[in-house]
């Protein structure tokens, strides 16, 4: 089995016997790679834990004593932690897949579904029906939310990701490019370390000397191409 990362989990779940059982279980499969697991009764507890503190996996309830999840959905997957919902709303999946959610937990559930839902945070690319179609943004307390339609590329900024849209305006996002590709639907390719890229967009490209190669988009912007992924990127084209 390859070494896990150190993983920091926050769940946000008001039952405590769910809880404390998600806690057991995550703790039981992940043992020494789980780094901190924290809990939070409600959607403005958590929202606020994750903006104070570094989370990489959420799980999530939608049923929050009387609290709506699916209506903060477009706020907590703008952060960069990864969300895994786990609710009794099996029929409303969809949507949660459609703003980034990377697994789908329906209760009641066993130790043997709470660690796939885990495995998906270390594994990439989703299944076609289960990519996202929005990216969310947050500015301060209020959240933007872009269709992929109008997204051309995500470059890598440290942690986080500057995401450029076709109309020319770039948006951060709180996700890395490695996070990010966990999520986003098999038309985005990673062409480079530090570029994500929506092929749909694309135009042509131009090569250099020096086997260098940049895209070219719609809407005249530039990225680069790593040597390494040069054939496969003019395969994609032919």
């Amino acid at each position: 089995m390859a070494i896990r990362p150190a993983t920091r989990i926050l769940s946000i779940e008001d039952e405590p016997v769910i809880a404390s059982r998600i806690e057991r279980l995550a703790t039981d499969y992940l043992g020494a790679a789980l780094k901190s697991f924290d809990h939070r009764p409600s959607i403005e507890s958590g929202i606020e834990f994750l903006e104070t503190y570094p989370v990489d996996l959420l799980f999530l309830d939608l049923n929050l004593r009387g609290e709506d999840g699916f209506e903060v959905l477009e706020q907590i997957t703008s952060f960069a932690a990864q969300t895994v919902v786990i609710s009794a709303y099996a029929d409303r999946a969809a949507k949660g897949f459609d703003y980034g959610v990377i697994d789908f937990i329906t209760k009641p559930f066993d130790a043997e579904r709470l660690a796939r839902g885990i495995d998906r945070y270390f594994n990439k690319h989703p299944t076609e029906d289960r990519a996202a179609k929005y990216l969310s943004f947050r500015t301060g307390r209020r959240v933007n939310v872009v269709s992929l339609d109008d997204v051309v590329f995500a470059r890598g900024a440290d942690k986080y990701s500057e995401i450029l849209l076709e109309n020319g305006d770039i948006k951060l996002h709180d996700k890395s490019l490695n996070q990010l590709e966990s999520v986003l639907p098999e038309t985005f390719m990673r062409v480079h370390k530090s570029y994500l890229v929506n092929l749909g967009k694309v135009e042509t490209w131009q090569t250099f000397p020096g086997n260098r190669m940049d895209l070219i988009f719609t809407s005249g912007a530039r990225a680069s191409v790593s040597r390494a992924k040069i054939f496969s990127v003019k395969a994609m084209f032919r």
